[in-house]
């Protein structure tokens, strides 16, 4: 397969890479859709290498004839190098190899060095305007590390150009990709060093290639710096100045920190809740139950009353009781009275008790889903 690499005209790079298959142990979910650069860093923003094509920055850097990646990984201090061959789509327009090296880490329990394998795959095609962009994608994995095979770092480097004999800019875009739910436990910790380690690398990468091919130190003009720039129609990623929107570790470590918040309340919710219900429901029954005494008791007192000294008419002979009984009866017949309009009050209040435990309840239900939602994003998403 011939060296030089051909456009794929009127196509985005995701709509390529969708239809890549893969062999050599890579998988399409090894990668983030390369259109999805806001969840990524910027590693090193939009810059141009003057007189230098995409076509010439492929055979120099990232064809099987360039030794670059080698020569790069040495100045990195990086060992036993092997980059694979490329195994190229029938129209040269994208393709895929794998690669791995050795590399200096610094975790505990890790030796000096650890394995790192990588996927590269590489997409080139050609906008409506004659614009060509280039994006080459990498997918790295430590499995020797605690953790490792939790998560993927990736870069994106993203190659613009006028046309395919116009000089080309660079952009790079970094971050970690979630493999499964244990990322999380680790996040806070992996994606600082990731994020400063690959910023170093690629940002070497850049003024390597820029002393190579433009045989300048530091050549380096970033758009929107001069006049002598690359037609920002040509680049259809987003803004390299923009900010990092993906999650950061702090804003990760506050919104675990709130999550183990509002689990311990929803807990504590519930416990109480259930406390309240007990008191409630007691005090119903117990309203319920003297409720059914009161009622018995008065009609028994009635029955007494109209039993006592009757008259033939039905009417409780008062006459026939002494003052003694009178008295004591209409005693107990007011504190009948003032018990049953205490039961109405207490009646109304329990009645406003229990809506108030159901409102609560539904609260408490709303706090519980919404706490499904945090732990779904964190751990699943």
């Amino acid at each position: 397969m011939s060296e030089s690499i051909k456009c794929a005209i009127g196509v985005e790079p995701q709509d390529v890479f969708a239809k890549q298959q893969y062999s050599q142990g890579i998988a399409q979910n090894m990668f983030s859709p390369p259109d999805k650069t806001k969840e990524k860093k910027c590693l090193v923003p939009l810059t141009r290498l003057k007189g230098v094509t995409v076509a010439r920055l492929w055979s120099s850097v990232f064809a099987d004839s360039s030794d670059f990646l080698l020569r790069f990984h040495r100045k990195r201090n990086d060992t036993d190098v092997k980059v694979g061959k490329w195994v190229y789509a029938s129209d040269s327009s994208n393709g895929y190899r794998t690669a791995s090296l050795q590399c200096l880490v610094d975790m505990p329990g890790v030796g000096p060095r650890t394995l790192v394998n990588e996927a590269h795959r590489f997409a080139y095609v050609m906008g409506v305007n004659g614009c060509v962009k280039l994006v080459y994608q990498i997918s790295s994995q430590t499995p020797n590390v605690t953790g490792g095979t939790t998560f993927r770092t990736e870069a994106i480097l993203v190659v613009t150009a006028e046309s395919e004999k116009g000089d080309c800019a660079v952009c790079v875009w970094g971050g970690c990709k979630k493999m499964n739910f244990s990322f999380a436990a680790i996040q806070c910790i992996a994606v600082p060093k990731v994020t400063k380690e690959m910023t170093s690398a690629y940002q070497l990468m850049l003024q390597l290639m820029s002393e190579e091919l433009t045989g300048d130190t530091l050549c380096l003009d970033t758009v929107g710096d001069g006049a002598d720039t690359v037609d920002k129609s040509c680049d259809t990623t987003s803004d390299p100045t923009s900010s990092y929107v993906s999650e950061g570790p702090l804003f990760q470590f506050i919104l675990l920190g709130l999550a183990t918040l509002v689990a311990i309340s929803i807990l504590w919710s519930f416990s109480t809740l259930r406390g309240i219900t007990h008191v409630t429901m007691m005090m119903a029954e117990q309203f319920n139950g003297v409720q059914g005494r009161e009622s018995t008791y008065s009609s028994s007192l009635g029955d007494a009353l109209g039993a006592e000294g009757g008259s033939a008419a039905g009417k409780p002979a008062w006459s026939t009781l002494n003052q003694e009984q009178a008295l004591h009866r209409a005693a107990k017949d007011v504190q009948i009275q003032l018990l049953r309009h205490r039961w109405i009050e207490q009646r109304e209040k329990i009645t406003l008790l229990e809506a108030a435990v159901d409102r609560m309840w539904w609260a408490v239900a709303l706090e519980f889903l919404f706490m499904i939602g945090i732990l779904v994003k964190l751990f699943l998403l």
